[in-house]
């Protein structure tokens, strides 16, 4: 991964994006009782709070990082904000989400997508980092047609994944994991933008599948400069050496 250029922010400082509407990290926000009772968002202040059971804070998971562990089978963390809130403005063709995060177990891929954990989803739609068909992460945010990227990724590994989302029905989605490589593109991936679904973590679009692993950072944006990516790159290298 490049460092930073020039105007850049210095690699522990993190950058400033217009754009973001939506930044949780492991080490900020966090309040643990026993297990996480809030996670808020640095930019608007939402507030993700237990759905049936609380995560857990695990402390010095990468370079003395904390992770928000979520079990694979209740853990789940939920907010009355809706999907319009990192939508903001008006209406954006296209919106950027940036994850840093590590599966704990394989889950099998049984049925459709949307069978499959997420990360972070609404009631119609999700951004889903699983382990799936043994070595598979596969990402979407969309609400459509059964279909969906997939690269390969080993169980265990902390990963940077790095996804460009089409706010339009048969619109595209653009995947990129690690920190190398073209992004995988896809089109007739559905809608996004269905703003009436309210977001959670860690659990999919029905409650009923829940994903297994570690989150340490999750970014919304409703666009990206490639100066932007550089500068978020350079910060999460500094922090997790993603």
């Amino acid at each position: 991964m490049g460092g930073f250029g020039g105007g850049g922010a210095p690699p522990n400082t993190f950058p400033t994006i217009a754009t973001l509407t939506l930044r949780l990290e492991s080490d900020l926000g966090v309040t643990d009782s026993s297990g996480v009772t809030h996670w808020l968002d640095q930019v608007q202040g939402i507030d993700f709070v237990p759905g049936v059971s609380k995560p857990a804070v695990v402390a010095n998971q990468v370079l003395g990082q904390p992770a928000v562990r979520f079990n694979g089978t209740t853990d789940k963390l939920e907010t009355d904000a809706l999907l319009s809130a990192i939508l903001t403005g008006s209406s954006p063709a296209t919106f950027k989400v940036i994850a840093v995060m590590k599966n704990n177990s394989v889950v099998a891929h049984a049925g459709t997508s949307y069978d499959n954990p997420a990360i972070i989803c609404t009631a119609d739609s999700y951004f889903a980092g699983m382990a799936a068909d043994s070595t598979r992460i596969d990402a979407g945010f969309y609400a459509g047609p059964d279909a969906i990227v997939s690269v390969v990724q080993a169980t265990g590994a902390l990963i940077y994944v790095e996804s460009t989302l089409t706010v339009a029905a048969g619109g595209t989605l653009s995947l990129r994991v690690g920190t190398a490589g073209t992004p995988t593109t896809a089109t007739g991936k559905g809608a996004v933008g269905l703003a009436t679904g309210f977001l959670k973590l860690g659990v999919n679009y029905a409650n009923a599948a829940f994903w297994h692993g570690d989150l340490f950072a999750l970014y919304v944006a409703t666009s990206m400069t490639a100066q932007n990516i550089t500068d978020l790159q350079t910060y999460l290298h500094a922090k997790y050496g993603v």
